[in-house]
């Protein structure tokens, strides 16, 4: 684990004062010592305030299927996991205060932000020698030349949106949902269940050809642009509703 972390790795201390700490913390120094691992004061905190630890218990409980009575050593002995203010973290660490202070530079060190979380759309299943924009660009254009067939081809200026639109699908990472939104849609047609596809956008060329919606939007002039999706690639602005009909699977 050193070679693999460096000076990133740390030996915890917990301390909830409880009977068998001692001897395990004793240990857990030892071997601290022979492997040059810096201790960092650590406990192990469940709520925030020492009055929620019967809830802390009952969910302990619920997520181990047992009760109060039964629940035995799955539950804390004390309340002593609720956060600490400065001052009796101190005083719980006071002979171990390098523990303490590393807690600070761990801080300094971490220089993660929520800013960088982005959600990733789980991979599809394609094709072989597929990914998920080639694939999506090439079921698009074959519903574009089938949705165009009386027109002999695709038109130019909805060739130029198609392109348009999948360049930006391919820029927020949004090709996977677009084919699950497809593979949906197909699915429905088989089992002769009527749907259709809606949002703020289901108004874009992609999903007239791929047959989720069955408005033009290139010859109805609506508008598809980044405005159509959110800020946060999270959720999405495109589904299907679904109606069962009278010959349909249930």
């Amino acid at each position: 684990m050193t070679g693999a972390f460096g000076d990133r790795l740390y030996a915890i201390v917990p301390r909830h004062r409880t009977a068998e700490e001692r001897a395990r913390e004793t240990l857990l120094r030892r071997r601290a010592e022979r492997y040059a691992l810096p201790l960092v004061a650590a406990p192990e905190f469940l709520y925030h305030h020492r009055a929620r630890r019967p809830l802390q218990d009952i969910l302990t409980c619920i997520r181990h299927g047992t009760t109060l009575y039964e629940a035995g050593r799955r539950l804390r002995p004390n309340d002593e996991y609720a956060l600490l203010p400065p001052a009796a973290f101190s005083e719980l660490y006071a002979d171990l205060k390098p523990a303490v202070r590393r807690t600070l530079e761990i801080a300094e060190r971490c220089r993660f932000s929520l800013d960088e979380i982005r959600y990733r759309y789980p991979s599809e299943d394609l094709p072989d020698g597929k990914t998920t924009t080639s694939w999506l660009r090439e079921l698009t254009f074959a519903g574009a030349r089938e949705r165009y067939r009386a027109e002999g081809r695709v038109p130019d200026d909805v060739a130029a949106q198609l392109d348009r639109e999948l360049a930006l699908i391919e820029k927020l990472d949004y090709g996977g949902y677009f084919l699950t939104m497809w593979e949906i849609v197909r699915f429905c047609r088989r089992e002769n269940i009527l749907c259709q596809g809606r949002g703020s956008a289901a108004n874009s060329a992609v999903c007239f050809c791929l047959g989720i919606t069955a408005v033009d939007p290139v010859r109805m002039n609506l508008l598809f642009s980044s405005a159509s999706f959110p800020r946060n690639a999270t959720s999405r602005r495109t589904s299907t509703w679904t109606s069962c009909t009278s010959g349909a699977r249930r």
